[in-house]
């Protein structure tokens, strides 16, 4: 929503609904002016936010590529690997890709659907921008015992993940923005994943 859907059998099982039979077409011809501005005005701005947002994704991939070269990546996997070890296979397997977070003109905003549903969450920091790898690693273990899980993608990049939902196990991972708190319960320090000499490095 609020895309439009097309009819599998118009006039069989479905119907359209013209609302343009309840326009006042000559109050509307007396503003045409108007409507053709603020119309041209829409589309500029609408293209505006989206090559905005193309360079944001575009400066996103250039610091998540940063970030794989101080990344202790096998630091990682092992972690991942500890995580999920103690994990029984299931075979229920539903997986299911959504967006919880938008780009809005306030910013970017996050629903809590994930926190809201599970009886335990996971913090990891953004600070070093290694989460892509986390879930990414993290989602290949639950689908591999066979867990239904929620994967939420960035609004920016799709292929990127940000937080992880596991339906048999009601437990969220999710990425802990600056208006978290950092003395949650299982908070997952980046830190520990990094070359601080290389990240140094990068800095420079």
């Amino acid at each position: 929503a609020p895309h439009s859907a097309d009819l599998k059998i118009p006039g069989v099982n479905s119907q359209f609904c013209d609302l343009g039979q309840f326009w006042n077409v000559t109050m509307l011809a007396d503003h045409s002016d108007e409507i053709k501005r603020i119309s041209s005005h829409k589309t500029n701005c609408y293209n505006s936010a989206y090559r905005l947002l193309s360079s944001a994704a575009a400066i996103d991939d250039e610091i998540f590529s940063l970030a794989s070269e101080y990344t202790h990546h096998q630091k990682l996997i092992h972690f991942v690997e500890r995580l999920t070890g103690h994990l029984s296979d299931v075979s229920t397997s539903k997986i299911r890709r959504l967006f919880t977070s938008c780009i809005s003109g306030y910013g970017e905003l996050r629903s809590a659907a994930f926190e809201n549903s599970a009886e335990n969450a996971f913090y990891i920091d953004e600070k070093y921008r290694i989460y892509p790898e986390f879930f990414a690693l993290l989602a290949d273990a639950l689908i591999s015992k066979g867990y239904s899980i929620d994967i939420s993608v960035s609004p920016l990049d799709p292929n990127v993940i940000d937080g992880i939902f596991v339906h048999d196990i009601k437990t969220c991972f999710i990425t802990a923005h600056q208006n978290d708190s950092m003395s949650k319960a299982n908070f997952i320090n980046s830190k520990r994943f990094i070359d601080s000499t290389l990240f140094s490095d990068c800095r420079h």
